[in-house]
Formats: structure tokens, C-alpha cells, sequence
């Protein structure tokens, strides 16, 4: 047995449309036909056709009806969670933004700045020349050729 995937929902829509098309084409030939001198041969052809066509045609629908109500289904549950969402957010108390480097105003920074005090030898912003020991240099300042030739 093979399955088949189901149809997306615009393929759904689709496939609606064509079966209430064809019942309405249908039905208007069946009414030409009848209303119309037509050749006793024909009718059973006609009779056919204008049966047949729209019960091919709705041969898919149950599938199509049943993707359209769980798409449906699918944009109720998400209104409901952003609506839930939205109400809670809505029932947080309001409160000051965060006071961060980048919400401060000047003034601001300038007292933060007095009030933390002198920053620390060593922690300040990077100057030139300062920052990561240079090659040839220990952590502590002295050269790699000193430390080695005092060893020695």
C-alpha cells in the first residue's frame, strides 16, 4: 500500500474549487442536454460525464476538508498562544531600563565614573604600547634572554 502526502492548504483550496466547478459545468450541460433536442444515442454519454466528472472531482475532498480544518485548527492554537502571550506581557510591571553603558547620558557616566573611583594601574583602556606582553617577554616584565641568562 501506498500513501501519498497530504496536499498543502492552498492545494486543498484548490481542489475544492475544481470539484464546485465541475458540479456547476456539469450541471449545466446536463440542463442543455435535457432542455436541448439531443440525440438518444448521446444522452447516456452525458448522463455519464455529468455524473462521473463531479464524483471524480470529489474524490478528494475528504482530504482536502479535513487539511483545511486542522490549518484552520493550527491558526486558532497560535491567535490563542500569541493572545496568551500578549496578555501576560500586558500584566508585567512596567519598571526603568536596564542602567548600561549604552543607556547612560554623559552627565550620567561622568558620576558612575566619580563614584567607582580611580581605576586600577594595569585595568584602564588600552594605550599604545600596552596590552599583551611583547615577544621575547615573560609575564612579568623581564625578557625571556635575561630570565634564561640569570639562570645559567
Amino acid at each position: 500500500m501506498t500513501f501519498r502526502p497530504l496536499p498543502t492548504p492552498r492545494q486543498a483550496v484548490f481542489a475544492c474549487v475544481l470539484a464546485a466547478l465541475s458540479v456547476l459545468m456539469c450541471a449545466g450541460l446536463f440542463g442543455a442536454a435535457a432542455l436541448a433536442p439531443a440525440p438518444p444515442v448521446v444522452l447516456p454519454f452525458v448522463f455519464v460525464a455529468c455524473v462521473g466528472c463531479p464524483m471524480l472531482a470529489a474524490w478528494e475532498l475528504p482530504v482536502s476538508i479535513a487539511v483545511l480544518r486542522g490549518a484552520r485548527q493550527a491558526t486558532r492554537d497560535r491567535r490563542k498562544v500569541v493572545d496568551d502571550l500578549l496578555r501576560r506581557l500586558e500584566d508585567l510591571p512596567e519598571t526603568e531600563p536596564p542602567a548600561g553603558p549604552l543607556s547612560r547620558s554623559a552627565g550620567q557616566r561622568a558620576c558612575a565614573d566619580r563614584l567607582r573611583g580611580p581605576t586600577p594601574p594595569g585595568y584602564g583602556p588600552l594605550q599604545e604600547g600596552a596590552g599583551l606582553p611583547n615577544k621575547g617577554a615573560s609575564l612579568d616584565g623581564e625578557s625571556t634572554h635575561e630570565a634564561t641568562a640569570g639562570r645559567a
